[in-house]
């Protein structure tokens, strides 16, 4: 198990202020951040614990600015079940392809949980009709992973590249 060193505790913060500015700065269009692209890219290149250390922490800020509430928890519920897929997935592979079809895939899959979450908490009894609703927003998540993804992959694998483990 890593020690959160003080280089890796800074490099976690960094990551964490950029997924925070980079959901500020694209807030005009739904569900379109860089956030997931980046907790993925955390996963496959670093570690599990970085990339839901860094998804905390982004979504703990942002949602100081966007507003907090009970929905918070499913966020966290669905980033944790979609960055652990990411952690099966690097397992099985490292090729490019599947990972971009992961991260569009991962779109979808955190709305779907985001969704399961939700409806209880606003008193929803018809699931598919309000997470079928919904799908327009996850493919535009989904959308913007892929493109966040394609073009943050090179940066990400020259970073880790230079740092190693982030240790």
């Amino acid at each position: 198990m890593q020690k959160f060193t003080l280089r890796r505790l800074i490099l976690l913060a960094l990551f964490s202020a950029i997924c925070v500015v980079g959901r500020i700065a694209f807030q005009f269009l739904p569900n379109v951040q860089p956030m997931t692209a980046i907790f993925l890219l955390l996963v496959w290149q670093a570690t599990l614990t970085d990339g839901l250390v860094v998804a905390f922490l982004s979504l703990t800020v942002s949602n100081l600015f966007f507003g907090m509430g009970p929905w918070f928890f499913g966020q966290l519920i669905a980033y944790f079940v979609v960055l652990l897929g990411a952690f099966l997935i690097k397992k099985i592979s490292q090729n490019f392809i599947i990972l971009l079809l992961y991260a569009i895939f991962a779109g979808f899959f955190y709305g779907f949980v985001v969704s399961i979450f939700t409806k209880d908490l606003f008193g929803i009894t018809a699931f598919w009709p309000y997470y079928f609703q919904g799908l327009p927003h996850d493919g535009l998540h989904a959308l913007s992973n892929a493109v966040f993804y394609l073009l943050l992959a090179p940066i990400f694998k020259k970073i880790t590249k230079r740092l190693g483990n982030f240790s």
